[in-house]
């Protein structure tokens, strides 16, 4: 019986953050334009810049 209840308590607790979390509103509207951004990446282990603008550029 003891063993129940940290189970018990988890499970609520993990109940309670998945119902009271906010969704994530990040969608763009159809036609919108994306925000210019620049990042690191790793392809194949070696690392890179990746860049929104001069991706689009390419194509």
């Amino acid at each position: 019986m003891k063993l129940v209840r940290p189970y018990a308590a988890a499970a609520l607790a993990l109940t309670a953050t998945i119902a009271f979390a906010m969704p994530a509103n990040a969608a763009l509207k159809v036609g919108a334009k994306a925000p210019d951004f620049t990042t690191q990446g790793a392809l194949g282990g070696k690392p890179f810049t990746f860049s929104l603008a001069s991706a689009l550029k390419k194509g």
